[in-house]
């Protein structure tokens, strides 16, 4: 145990009190008997409230389901974050590293410049359907997946594919274009129309968006899946895979979730996930110094659910009524301490990175090759773990309520 006193900090969760993530967030703060304050964003806060404080930002409630009204209300989340990011506190994830992973282009551009494998994002910034269908033609590249660049949860986002030399056209979308409006929904349909599909890319192109290759993802018993992780304080708090017919995997689609283990990856694969999702947090991460209990006494993910391990079966969230901003920073490292089974968080680099990301991979179709898809600093909202142990809270909890004043 470091020599330094360990001293109580007051807890202050920033979000929306009726949802999951706060009534977990409370229910973990109880069971550790460490008391903590909850702001509202419906609410308009002084920012020395939260000073000298550990606080959490969690997303906003999203009002509306028609997408260009989530733009705005997103434009307006941001310019609050950056207010935010002036309060004299500790953030458990800094509103200016939330801000930035909220960019798909960014996130994406910063992991590969660090040798990270990302799916490959096309550089040209693509406003029409035609101008679509000409680089996909000059890059030879007639499968893509289509993501409004700020957005998340799979809010917008459309998997498109073209036949060359037959002009057959397919695209799948949970959102559907009425009047002249795209619409966000809980159902994955399939366009086949020319016409119905040109009239829906040139509504969504508008709202300026990532085009990136469409891989093929790894599959089991049939149907395709990708991953999610739960990447906090240097390890994997949880990992689950996302199980589809279709292209997007995204749980609130009726997908299925499916316990990792059972997908029978081998040490090696398991050994690059980790490493891949370890890359991807230290890209993000910022300068901190949380000390805090380890109650696992490891930081290392065990699938095996064994007393004083992590469990991986913990299953993912998407809530459809919420526009989960995407999270960001700046580089990290852990530093695991001594005998006892206390871990001192000693993270050096850019002020204001994040402690916790929610990471989706894909494996890649015959090599299992770990790729990077995106990464969500508000992304650690996860079924079958807050209906279970609730573990990835309690952790936020307890390092954030005994971090060193």
């Amino acid at each position: 145990m470091s020599a330094e006193k360990q001293e109580n900090r007051r807890v202050v969760l920033i979000g929306d009190p009726s949802s999951k993530r706060s009534a977990f967030f409370r229910k973990a703060a109880d069971s550790l008997g460490i008391a903590h304050q909850e702001m509202s964003w419906e609410n308009i806060f002084d920012l020395k409230e939260l000073q000298g404080a550990s606080v959490k930002i969690d997303p906003p409630p999203c009002q509306t389901v028609r997408l260009c009204q989530m733009q705005e209300q997103l434009k307006a989340y941001r310019r609050r974050l950056q207010h935010l990011a002036q309060a004299d506190c500790r953030f458990l994830n800094h509103p200016e590293a939330i801000c930035q992973m909220l960019d798909k282009r960014e996130t994406n551009l910063r992991l590969k410049d660090r040798g990270i494998p990302v799916t490959e994002m096309f550089p040209e910034k693509i406003r029409t359907a035609g101008q679509l269908e000409a680089v996909m033609e000059e890059r030879r590249c007639y499968s893509v997946f289509i993501k409004p660049r700020y957005f998340s949860g799979a809010a917008g986002a459309a998997a498109f594919r073209m036949h060359p030399g037959i002009g057959r056209r397919k695209l799948y979308t949970s959102c559907r274009l009425e009047q002249g409006q795209l619409i966000n929904t809980k159902r994955l349909a399939c366009l086949e129309g020319n016409e119905e599909i040109s009239r829906f890319l040139e509504q969504l192109l508008s709202l300026e968006c990532v085009v990136e290759r469409w891989h093929p993802k790894a599959d089991f018993h049939g149907k395709s899946y990708d991953l999610r992780a739960v990447f906090q304080f240097g390890h994997i708090a949880a990992l689950i895979a996302r199980q589809s017919k279709g292209p997007i995997t995204n749980l609130h689609l009726n997908n299925q979730a499916l316990d990792v283990r059972e997908l029978g990856l081998d040490e090696t694969i398991m050994e690059q996930i980790t490493s891949v999702c370890q890359k991807a947090y230290d890209a993000f991460s910022g300068s901190k110094d949380w000390n805090a209990e380890d109650a696992s006494g490891s930081r290392h993910w065990n699938a095996e659910d064994a007393s004083g391990s992590r469990r991986c079966d913990a299953g993912d969230a998407s809530d459809s009524r919420r526009c989960d901003a995407e999270d960001a920073s700046d580089s990290r490292r852990c530093d695991a301490e001594d005998a006892s089974d206390s871990r001192r968080w000693d993270a050096e680099g850019v002020s204001g990175g994040v402690s916790m990301a929610g990471i989706d991979l894909l494996l890649e179709k015959g090599t299992l090759r770990p790729r990077v898809i995106e990464m969500n600093g508000q992304g650690d909202l996860i079924y079958r773990d807050i209906y279970g142990e609730n573990r990835i809270y309690k952790e936020q909890v307890s390092i954030l309520g005994t971090a060193k004043k």
